[in-house]
């Protein structure tokens, strides 16, 4: 049996029998006994076919523990990390919409609003373009962070060798550089 691989990787490509008398047919190849070579488990090293090794579940575990860390991590450099306060962010939000659609907004009605008056804008209409504009940003942030984890632990869960499970969690680094700088 012929085994056909990418001289620059290793990776397999496709395998062949070859019939006596035929020629094969143009590309970097191996001959090995007829085996059932799956190419996600199998790479060409120094000419000789070599099974690569498998992710452990125990490795799978460590793989998804670190990108909740780096999700958790990352969440933390964009919102405050205390009890209660992901409801806090959403009432201001709706309350900053509604303020902002009222066409004569009462205080009694705006009770965030107007207690942050002078604290985080001089008015109540600053003060809620502000929780309005954070929300945005957080929006947009959090996006970015649960594309790349989400993407890198759907990776992890079927990668069929170490290497591809580490290709993911670089992969997600690299996705996610533009939230850290420096």
């Amino acid at each position: 049996m012929l085994v056909f691989f990418d001289a620059a990787t290793g990776d397999i490509t496709h395998t062949m029998h070859l019939q006596e008398g035929y020629q094969p047919p143009a590309g970097d190849f191996i001959e090995v006994e007829d085996i059932d070579v799956d190419p996600l488990h199998f790479h060409v090293v120094d000419g000789f076919l070599e099974q690569r090794e498998v992710p452990t579940d125990a490795q799978r575990a460590a793989a998804q523990e670190a990108i909740q860390t780096v999700r958790g991590d990352l969440r933390r450099r964009f919102i405050t990390d205390l009890p209660g306060q992901d409801m806090v962010y959403l009432e201001k939000r709706s309350e900053a919409v509604a303020f902002l659609s009222d066409p004569d907004p009462a205080p009694l009605l705006f009770p965030m609003v107007f207690a942050e008056v002078g604290i985080t804008a001089d008015t109540p209409d600053g003060v809620a373009q502000v929780w309005l504009n954070m929300s945005d940003i957080w929006r947009n942030v959090s996006t970015v962070i649960e594309a790349a984890t989400l993407r890198a632990s759907r990776l992890v869960e079927e990668a069929a060798t170490t290497a591809q499970l580490d290709a993911a969690l670089a992969q997600m680094q690299a996705d996610l550089v533009a939230l850290v700088p420096g």
